[in-house]
């Protein structure tokens, strides 16, 4: 379990909030109770009235903590693990420890020595009657705070108020802007600083975004069609066609370059003008680049792959598809996909159709920059492609900025 800056910085601020509170109770009842009454029965009565509330409350902090462990986000998985080890431990350590510490502290009151130094027992005098009378505190709060608050115009003011503040901050949540600085983690000499800002002001390429789309056949025409952008008979508000259009709207997209197209790479890697690419042998198998044997041609005759709409359809597709995703690119072949794709497509289980995640950089490395030019995105691509829904997938450590 790793500990980030953030997660060391605030656990901390975590546990002393927690053992504050109930040290506070502790000693509040303590201080309550009647001083002739001895030490360790004082300490047995505290912990009888306030022990049940305490220990059910850091049992509920350290279950939710827990519960939190279980998500499989790394930095959440972290922060709620060591939260809950943290809090129960604190818990611990109130009712073992600081009772004990509390009880040694009473006891040296009770015989008059200094608390600064234990060792030196102030002079002897006859005690006058102790009156234990209420602290400011709880003078104002049982005597004009309470009545205050329950009285029946304070009760409907205080509704209205709340109903106020929970439709304005409704309203207002829309306009958040997801993200989280980097720069926060940080102090504000850090040497960093000036590299995180040098790198959202100068470079033009932020986290690539992938979007999804569903349905369709893509060894099939129609598909092909929808999913390139290389070629006279694709689409010409095909999926990529429409990224490459948002790429060109500055003022409103964060799109930096044309999308990387899978079908347009392979279609380019199967045609026979790439000699070194798509080759067989006599007896059907594959001729990778590096082998040079004069026995290997090109997987299709110029003729044949010309009759072709958009290359090759059906069983031949998915055949060829897996010749090219165990291609490694070469200075003879540099289309082969083993090395841009080998891991991002994968076929259906019954082997018929592809799952591929096509993406495009962005120019914006701002995280809430990048999110609402993704749904911008695609909006634009459900309203030209309403019959194949599409879903816009950021890559892990992208969404932990937004977070």
């Amino acid at each position: 379990m790793g500990i980030s800056l953030i997660i060391a910085e605030v656990i901390p601020f975590l546990v002393l909030a927690v053992g504050v509170d109930n040290i506070f109770i502790l000693v509040n009842e303590f201080e309550t109770l009647d001083k002739s009454i001895d030490v360790d029965e004082r300490i047995a009565l505290t912990l009888k009235e306030v022990g049940p509330s305490i220990t059910l409350s850091a049992l509920s902090e350290t279950v939710a903590f827990s519960l939190g462990a279980v998500v499989s986000m790394p930095a959440v998985n972290s922060f709620a693990g060591l939260s809950a080890v943290a809090v129960f431990v604190d818990f611990l350590m109130q009712i073992t420890l600081f009772l004990t510490l509390l009880a040694a502290d009473a006891r040296r009151t009770e015989a008059k020595r200094l608390d600064c130094a234990p060792c030196v027992s102030m002079p002897q005098v006859e005690d006058a009657p102790v009156v234990i009378e209420d602290g400011f505190l709880k003078h104002f709060v049982r005597h004009y705070y309470s009545r205050f608050l329950l009285h029946p115009v304070t009760k409907v003011v205080v509704l209205i108020f709340f109903a106020f503040l929970f439709i304005l901050f409704a309203s207002l949540a829309p306009y958040i802007q997801l993200g989280l600085d980097q720069t926060v983690a940080l102090p504000q000499d850090s040497y960093l600083i000036p590299y995180f800002a040098d790198q959202i002001s100068l470079l033009m390429v932020g986290v690539p975004v992938y979007f999804v789309i569903s349905g369709g056949n893509v060894t099939g025409l129609e598909t092909k069609q929808q999913m390139c952008a290389a070629y006279k008979d694709c689409n010409s508000l095909s999926v990529p066609n429409i990224l490459v259009l948002e790429s060109e709207r500055p003022q409103v997209s964060t799109l930096a370059l044309r999308p990387s197209i899978w079908l347009d790479d392979f279609l380019a890697w199967a045609n026979p003008g790439n000699s070194m690419c798509c080759r067989l042998d006599r007896s059907g198998e594959p001729c990778y680049p590096e082998n040079a044997s004069p026995l290997c041609t090109t997987c299709y005759s110029t003729i044949e792959y010309n009759d072709m709409e958009l290359g090759p359809e059906g069983m031949d597709f998915m055949d060829k598809l897996d010749f090219w995703l165990s291609s490694v690119p070469s200075q003879d072949c540099v289309r082969a996909g083993m090395a841009a794709y080998g891991t991002a497509i994968a076929k259906t289980a019954d082997n018929t159709n592809v799952v591929a995640l096509p993406h495009v950089p962005h120019r914006d490395p701002d995280p809430g920059a990048v999110h609402q030019c993704v749904r911008a995105g695609a909006a634009h691509l459900r309203r030209s492609h309403a019959q194949q829904p599409v879903c816009p997938v950021l890559p892990l450590h992208h969404l932990l900025h937004l977070l």
